[in-house]
């Protein structure tokens, strides 16, 4: 089949490794794009793992418009792709069978260029997201943490796609990290409690464990960084009430499951959730409890290697791209 999978930033949902798992099942895919990031907001190098088109350069919006009007199925990602990039690629965006894959904090909070419309029309951000992603067609994917507000669409899970890497993490200290990225989501990731807790680690521990938050850096580098963590701290999330919806107290995000993939224990805040057959195995903690949690990884370290072995082992099975591209297919066949 000829698939598109289009994606605002390529940061959505691991955009790039969407398109690589289709192309790896032998279909004939292209990754388009609004734009690389611009200047100071840095897309992490994301959009330089597949090969795409830029619809803001106009010779390349010409032909990723064709290449959109010929393919058999699209797979959008995130609420800004299928409000910006889909009307501007297809006369009749439902025409198309596809998916939509809802990743991002748009989902609860809606696009900040539709908030006045939103409030004119006297619904919530949730309600108006509904009411579009049902008006397109797409098939709804969403992580766990995130289901609960488009349960109604009756959405498929999504994980994002992850390559599994071999650990590379030596006998001591034990090394303990966190990832939060743009200072923008210091916030939602609970990353000054985060802090706080490894400052008391430090202490404790000493030259036993050491503990660090990662700076904002490239996507390829961040996972080397990973690569030598044994635990990886993805949030502890304090709430954030949603209009429309419950409060949102976080849950596992993709650099979670990249960590995870690396063969670190990802201890996060949210969960568990209760719609998975197969549930990552993932150490579920509040800020309150994060430093018991993290030590009862340091104390055991027979447990704490089980637990990043089987880690691996899940990633592997449930996130290798041709894994997740099988599943959004399947769906939309």
């Amino acid at each position: 089949m000829k698939i598109a999978v289009l994606a605002y930033l390529a940061t959505y949902g691991n955009a790039p490794l969407v398109a690589a798992g289709c192309a790896a099942l032998g279909h004939d895919v292209r990754l388009i794009l609004r734009y690389r990031n611009k200047e100071g907001q840095s897309d992490y190098g994301f959009a330089d793992e597949y090969p795409h088109w830029e619809i803001e350069k106009p010779e390349e919006l010409k032909v990723a418009r064709q290449w959109v009007a010929d393919a058999d199925r699209l797979i959008v990602h995130a609420m800004p792709s299928l409000r910006w990039l889909v009307p501007r690629l297809l006369d009749k965006p439902t025409d198309k069978r596809g998916a939509i894959i809802l990743t991002s904090s748009h989902l609860m909070l809606g696009l900040p260029w539709e908030r006045k419309p939103i409030e004119k029309a006297g619904v919530t951000p949730v309600d108006w997201n509904l009411a579009k992603i049902r008006a397109s067609g797409y098939m709804p994917f969403v992580q766990p943490h995130k289901r609960v507000y488009v349960e109604s669409l009756s959405p498929e899970v999504y994980y994002p796609p992850i390559i599994a890497r071999t650990s590379l993490t030596g006998c001591w200290p034990i090394q303990i990290g966190h990832s939060p990225g743009k200072e923008g989501r210091h916030h939602w990731k609970g990353t000054e409690a985060i802090a706080d807790v490894f400052q008391r680690v430090n202490a404790v521990y000493g030259e036993r464990v050491y503990c660090q938050i990662l700076p904002e850096m490239e996507h390829a580098e961040v996972i080397e960084r990973r690569r030598r963590m044994h635990i990886f701290v993805d949030q502890v999330c304090p709430s954030h009430p949603v209009e429309g919806g419950p409060d949102y107290w976080g849950g596992l995000d993709k650099s979670g499951l990249e960590a995870m993939g690396v063969g670190c224990v990802v201890v996060s805040s949210g969960g568990p959730f209760d719609c998975e057959a197969d549930p990552p195995p993932v150490l579920y903690s509040d800020a309150e409890g994060l430093y018991d949690a993290l030590r009862s990884m340091i104390d055991n370290r027979g447990r704490m290697k089980n637990m990043a072995a089987e880690g691996q082992r899940w990633i592997q099975a449930h996130c290798e791209p041709r894994v997740v591209a099988a599943r959004i297919l399947r769906a939309i066949a």
